[in-house]
Formats: C-alpha cells, sequence, structure tokens
C-alpha cells in the first residue's frame, strides 16, 4: 500500500497526463526500463554539488595559484554534454582583493546563467535552467591555496510545465572547502563539501518533495607542464540521500539517492596572446549504488553515463 501511494503521488508531482510522458521511467523508480540510463542522469543533474569542485578561472587563480592582486572581471562560456543532456553555461565573475590575515586573499562572486536540453525516452524540452551565484573566498599560504566556497541555486529552471523538467524546482544551497597544494610541477587537490537540497512544492496538488541532502569528498592532482599548460585529474565521491513525498503534512513515500564515484580528467591551456584560458574535461563514472535508508532499495543498478565538458574564459 504504501509503495502504491508513493507512485501515485509520484505520477502526479512530475505532471504525467500523456501517453508519451507514461514511457518515462521515473514514474516508477523501482522497475527498471530502456531509459534508465536517461532518467539517472536527470536525477543528478542540476544538483547543487555540481558546482562546487569548478576551479576558479586563471584570471583570478594563475597556474602557480596566486591570487590576483588587483580586481578582476571575467565572462566564460562553458558546455556540458551527456547522451540526453546538454547545458551551455554563461559565468560572469568579479573579483577582488582582501587584506583581513596578512596574506593575499580574494573574494569573488561569480553569476551562473544556464540554458539546458534535455531528453527522457521519447520526452524533450529545452529552456533556462537553475541559476546559481556562488561566493570563493581564497587565501593563499607559501604553499596552500585554500578556497572556500558557498553556492546558492535558484529555481528558475521549469519544472511543472516542461515535458522533461529543466530544473529540481528548489532553492539549495552548498558548501565546499578546497585545498590545493603548489609542489613545483606537482598539484595536489583535495576537498570536503555538503549540500542542503531544499524542497519542491507543487501547490496545485498540495504535494511536496524534500529533497535528499549530499555530501561529496574530492582528491586528486594535476602537473604543470609549461606555464600555458597543465594536466590532471579528480576522484570526486557524492552520497546522496533520498528523496521524500509528503502530502498534507503526511510522507507518501520515498524515491531513492545514490552514491557515485567519478573521475574527472582535465586539461588546461592559457592562450596568452588572447588572454583566454580554455579547459576540456570528461566526468567518467567508476561507481554506483543506491542509497536508500525508509524506502524500497531498486533491484537493479544505477545506470549513468559518460560526460564532456569544455569552457573558455577572459577577463574584460
Amino acid at each position: 500500500m504504501k509503495k502504491r501511494l508513493f507512485l501515485t503521488s509520484l505520477l502526479i508531482i512530475m505532471g504525467v497526463t500523456s501517453v508519451n510522458a507514461a514511457e518515462i521511467i521515473y514514474t516508477d523508480p523501482y522497475n527498471e526500463s530502456p531509459y534508465q540510463s536517461d532518467q539517472d542522469n536527470l536525477t543528478n543533474t542540476g544538483r547543487i554539488s555540481e558546482g562546487t569542485t569548478t576551479a576558479p578561472p586563471a584570471s583570478i587563480v594563475t597556474m602557480d595559484g596566486q591570487v590576483s592582486e588587483t580586481p578582476v572581471k571575467a565572462i566564460s562560456v562553458e558546455a556540458m554534454y551527456s547522451d540526453n543532456i546538454q547545458t551551455y553555461n554563461i559565468p560572469i565573475s568579479y573579483g577582488f582583493p582582501l587584506s583581513l590575515t596578512g596574506n593575499k586573499e580574494l573574494m569573488n562572486f561569480k553569476l551562473v546563467i544556464p540554458y539546458t536540453s534535455r531528453e527522457v525516452g521519447t520526452l524533450s524540452d529545452s529552456g533556462l535552467g537553475d541559476i546559481s551565484v556562488t561566493t570563493n573566498y581564497l587565501i593563499r599560504f607559501p604553499q596552500l591555496l585554500l578556497d572556500t566556497k558557498l553556492v546558492i541555486k535558484t529555481p528558475t529552471g521549469e519544472v511543472e510545465d516542461a515535458d522533461v523538467p529543466l530544473g529540481t524546482g528548489s532553492t539549495d544551497v552548498g558548501l565546499y572547502v578546497n585545498g590545493t597544494w603548489y609542489l613545483d610541477k606537482l598539484i595536489l587537490k583535495g576537498g570536503l563539501g555538503y549540500g542542503y537540497n531544499g524542497d519542491y512544492d507543487q501547490s496545485q496538488i498540495s504535494t511536496k518533495v524534500l529533497y535528499g541532502d549530499e555530501y561529496l569528498i574530492s582528491g586528486g592532482a594535476d602537473y604543470k607542464i609549461n606555464d600555458t599548460m597543465k594536466a590532471g585529474g579528480l576522484f570526486v565521491y557524492k552520497s546522496r540521500a533520498e528523496d521524500e513525498f509528503e502530502s498534507a503534512g503526511t510522507t507518501m513515500g520515498y524515491s531513492p539517492g545514490m552514491n557515485t564515484l567519478d573521475f574527472i580528467p582535465n586539461f588546461t591551456y592559457f592562450y596568452s596572446k588572447y588572454n583566454v584560458e580554455l579547459i576540456a574535461s570528461a566526468t567518467i563514472p567508476v561507481m554506483d549504488s543506491w542509497n536508500s535508508d525508509k524506502g524500497f532499495e531498486p533491484s537493479y543498478d544505477p545506470d549513468r553515463s559518460m560526460s564532456f565538458s569544455v569552457s573558455a574564459s577572459k577577463p574584460f
């Protein structure tokens, strides 16, 4: 009975009213379908933790880890691709130096405006995604760069009236602390993060989705090839708790969370002639498992696909 109530409420939440929409497997997360990879990609995209491990642009932090001593403005273009999701971001940032501890410090603010196109099974939709605002406080010690990052994601992506949701419908907050050690040509990186995922309230049917929070840990290294190029990789482990569904203050059921381990190789090239930083990376799933505490655990394994990203950043 509990499972039946959950499936009914989830069916209503996603606004599945057509025959085509009924083909989308997220109407029942406990039965595998041919669209399983599409669903798993979608449920892990747009989470607050996605933006926490992104490094500041070279206009703010050089390849040697030195923070800018003057105010700097930068604009970027990012393109991210997976099997069923394409997202194009326009990040705009402004940073300025501080002097609070006697070390080199910088405060940076970044606004990310995404346009996203998504497919699940036979359905597709595109439009504005969830806009996010990031604040970085960077402090440089003799060999260590400490980057404390606060990310706020707003619910600007359409959910109810989209054939495939373009956002999560929730306001989310992420906090991430990353340390980077510069050892001549070798650069070591490690970080910890927490993501508070808010609620999505479907007011027309008095149903609420309480998204599960996220925890992450990362570690990796880069190698500085020369003054304009570096290459490396980062391992990122995330644990996302299950989502809870409520109606009139009563729990209707749960949707499973996910534990993931990804390897993210990257290559950076600084084109000094035009003062442009180019970055190419891939996200390779290494491990996936369900995270179910109070709800049912699916009998099949998650099935995420690889994704790719390219970006260009330039101060102005």
